[in-house]
């Protein structure tokens, strides 16, 4: 069902009588619902565990709309962090990531389900017909189950990569606040020295400040240098 951060799965259990079908489940789950209603209204007049298999498939059937949903957003918002990476657009692939999780343990766990309804022996009243209707589903579920991991793996992915443009990003960002905070100490270390009350060099010239902003420039420029090339280096 659709949740705030993306879509979150919910159990559903069906009981079958001897010519009913009766379905427990949410009532805000609206396409599963919905789902089932059109079903029935389809396959009514068939078995009941003809109709079952069919509700099965038509629910599967429902994860093929959310994964082609999640993919189609991951396109748009994968396009526009390559344009302009923002926190917005990093929190929707996260919680897309969170969302592609949660479907990927339900499909699984509904392949899961039929697998051993198939390899029951205790499901009685099953023709070869309806036999090869459940392993349809099963078929139809595994695919599911595929798509929806193959799409989780891929918004990781996703999320990993960013992740580790950000983090060089904000090592590139420390870097250059070191280096700053080097360079800022040039001009206070030089102007300490010629502030000391000895004898130094140029202290009597006229022009002594400024030959003390040259010297404190050509140090400035210099660490500099080393720093670049250094950073290169390494």
């Amino acid at each position: 069902k659709p949740d705030t951060d993306g879509y979150l799965s919910e159990p559903m259990a069906f009981l079958v009588t001897d010519d009913r079908l009766i379905t427990v489940g949410s009532h805000d789950v609206n396409n599963t619902n919905a789902a089932i209603a059109k079903t029935v209204a389809r396959f009514g007049s068939e078995s009941v565990y003809s109709l079952l298999w069919q509700c099965l498939l038509a629910i599967t059937d429902n994860f093929v709309t959310l994964v082609k949903q999640q993919d189609a957003t991951r396109r748009q918002i994968a396009t526009r962090l390559r344009e302009h990476t923002t926190k917005k657009d990093l929190l929707k692939i996260a919680e897309l990531a969170l969302s592609a999780d949660f479907l990927v343990r339900a499909t699984i766990q509904n392949a899961a389900v039929l697998k051993q309804i198939h390899a029951s022996t205790r499901v009685p009243g099953i023709t070869g017909t309806q036999g090869e209707q459940l392993e349809d589903v099963i078929i139809e579920a595994d695919q599911i189950a595929e798509m929806m991991n193959l799409s989780s793996h891929t918004l990781d992915h996703l999320t990993d990569s960013y992740n580790t443009v950000l983090n060089n990003n904000l090592n590139d960002i420390m870097r250059f606040m070191t280096v700053w905070s080097i360079l800022l100490t040039v001009p206070t270390i030089v102007s300490g020295f010629f502030g000391m009350n000895v004898p130094l060099p140029f202290a009597h010239e006229p022009l002594g400040w400024i030959i003390t902003i040259i010297i404190a420039a050509i140090l400035w420029i210099a660490l500099g240098l080393l720093l670049n090339r250094y950073i290169r280096k390494n």
